[in-house]
């Protein structure tokens, strides 16, 4: 809720109450089934989320709905795509070279055949008759996805009591020819959870669950129709037979894997190192060695800026969780980030058209989609409470260069980390960007100490006198020129060293605090930047120039004058007063975000 008040004498005017959503992802409900229920998500033609799902309350109907916006707040009707017997289950969904859905699936009343349906509108409202490509008996799910030639190819698991990996290639856009079924893996129970991508070579990936063996299995194929595939590559011994496992492929081009392990109850993510997967990074643990991680639905994609997301379902409780990578293997990774406590499996993941995550899952009978405000999901955290801009004019003795950088820090609700970005311009962070060595970066620190005067190091970053460097590892991306990472107590060094982190906290609200970056041509400094609070002036006009979180309950010696492209956020328990004779103005494109539980009071 926002809630402005104007205050008059001794009276209190409430004068408008607007809903206000205050996270970082909107959640919106397609539809009730009635029960836990499988659905995939992709993106349409159109830029709009298509999400497919086995609705029980008819029961047994594969579904379809397509949205009509990013969120998918607007959409058309759902269509049903198969109602005979009990079917769609664990559907899977690509869109064809036509530009329209294209959904394989489980139609368990049918001998468990496995079906495809093609759809002849991007909304799905005309379709193909849906086809059997395996009378089965098949198990679990399939997975569907676009060859070189623009023909579908599905992978899946076959076979009774065992299971086998299959793999259909269809020789039409619609599949209603295919070429014969072709088994890639016939050691005992392999295929289940599979999923199909296509290499940088343009042939087919398929990364799947070997129960017998309780590992993964990675299979890279050397044709288009998988006529001739390498040798499987078995790649991780787990200690239990309940592993689901997702694939995407990295901006590398290698493929990267995301699976649980239930036994240690941990999230894993595997990077292979060549296309084949013969050689990879990890696995990597990013959640686990507790009572909750442990989940049955786990899936990837690629985030905008280049490393993985996570999405998974722990079991106790049933939370929708996201793990953003900080790395191409996500060998250092975010804390999780969870969305809803009564969430099912399974989830299926995107990146949307505007560049943010979208998820599709179940919870308590419903089909729910969650949209992201953000690259990673967590918007709000990242609004900063301090900020600083970075010259060459703030050193002490000041240094004339080109060199010019921004800092910001959002502090977390607990108080017990600090996230950071430090952006750079003219600057070589990695010392192989430019030609000369006299611009490469030595060193990037905070040091305490007021405007005008040099100081000591208290957070480390690059160089000397690094603590949290070692602890909490610093995240450069030299092509974008940023320093990123997080700040926590075991990291302050100087006279902050064992102290709690709100130490460090009140010497940046007392303005105590710079950021400074060390050259080889400027050893002492070759920009600095006083670090401020996101708080009022002690007089004049409060001009917001930049993204900032009110940090403490504030009185606006003036106007409060909020610029272009700039949000102010008055978080939950904070009070923003404008007194008498003063307004607040929002500039084209500016915002105030008033969260549910903040209040701004404009005194007249």
């Amino acid at each position: 809720m926002i809630r402005l008040i104007f205050i008059l004498g001794l009276c209190i005017f409430f004068i408008g109450v607007f809903s206000q959503n205050a996270d970082a992802h909107r959640i919106t409900l397609i539809e009730n089934t009635g029960s836990p229920a499988d659905s995939v998500l992709t993106i349409g033609t159109d830029g709009f989320p298509v999400i497919a799902y086995h609705d029980f309350t008819s029961p047994g109907e594969l579904k379809i709905v397509h949205c009509t916006s990013i969120d998918c707040a607007s959409k058309d009707t759902p269509t049903t795509l198969d109602s005979v017997g009990f079917t769609g289950s664990r559907p899977a969904i690509t869109i064809g070279t036509d530009g329209f859905p294209i959904i394989s699936y489980l139609a368990s009343s049918q001998n468990s055949a496995m079906k495809i349906v093609h759809c002849t509108s991007v909304n799905c409202s005309t379709f193909d008759t849906p086809r059997t490509i395996d009378g089965g008996p098949t198990r679990s799910d399939s997975s569907i996805i676009i060859g070189t030639d623009n023909f579908p190819v599905i992978s899946y698991a076959d076979g009774s009591p065992v299971s086998k990996l299959q793999f259909v290639h269809c020789t039409n856009v619609n599949c209603s020819t295919f070429d014969a079924t072709k088994t890639l893996d016939s050691d005992s129970s392999v295929g289940t959870s599979s999923r199909v991508k296509i290499g940088t070579d343009g042939f087919p990936i398929i990364s799947y669950n070997v129960i017998n063996n309780a590992g993964l299995g990675i299979l890279h194929c050397t044709s288009i129709d998988c006529s001739t595939f390498s040798a499987p590559q078995k790649l991780e011994n787990i200690v239990t037979n309940s592993l689901e496992v997702d694939m995407t492929i990295g901006i590398d081009g290698f493929p990267i894997l995301s699976y649980n392990e239930g036994a240690l109850r941990e999230q894993r993510v595997l990077h292979c190192t060549n296309i084949d997967c013969s050689t990879f990074d990890g696995p990597f643990i990013i959640d686990g060695g507790g009572s909750s991680p442990f989940s049955d639905s786990i899936s990837i994609a690629i985030s905008n800026d280049g490393f993985p997301l996570v999405v998974y379902v722990s079991d106790s409780p049933n939370n929708l969780t996201l793990v953003n990578c900080l790395t191409i293997n996500c060998s250092i990774s975010s804390d999780p980030i969870n969305f809803d406590t009564n969430a099912g499996f399974p989830t299926s993941t995107a990146v949307g058209a505007d560049g943010f995550p979208v998820i599709s899952y179940s919870s308590l009978g419903d089909i729910k989609l969650v949209h992201c405000q953000d690259v990673n999901c967590d918007l709000f955290d990242n609004i900063p409470q301090f900020i600083t801009t970075l010259e060459g004019s703030q050193e002490v003795p000041p240094v004339s260069t080109t060199a010019s950088g921004f800092a910001e820090f959002a502090l977390n609700e607990p108080g017990d980390e600090m996230a950071f970005i430090i952006s750079l311009t003219n600057l070589d962070i990695d010392g192989i960007k430019t030609g000369s060595v006299s611009d490469d970066v030595t060193g990037a620190h905070i040091h305490r100490a007021p405007s005008g005067v040099n100081g000591e190091i208290v957070v480390g970053f690059i160089g000397p006198d690094t603590v949290s460097e070692d602890i909490h590892p610093v995240i450069f991306d030299p092509d974008l020129d940023l320093l990123f990472g997080t700040i926590k107590a075991d990291g302050l060094s100087g006279t902050l060293t064992a102290q709690p982190l709100s130490s460090l906290v009140n010497e940046m609200i007392s303005g105590n605090t710079y950021v400074n970056i060390h050259t080889i041509a400027n050893s002492g400094g070759e920009i600095r930047g006083q670090i401020e609070p996101c708080l009022p002036p002690s007089s004049g006009n409060w001009i917001v120039e930049f993204d900032c979180t009110l940090i403490n309950d504030s009185v606006a010696p003036a106007n409060v004058i909020v610029q272009n492209n700039s949000v102010l956020v008055i978080p939950d328990g904070i009070m923003l007063t404008v007194p008498s004779g003063f307004n607040i103005t929002v500039l084209s494109g500016g915002g105030i975000l008033i969260e549910f539980g903040g209040t701004v009071i404009v005194v007249s």
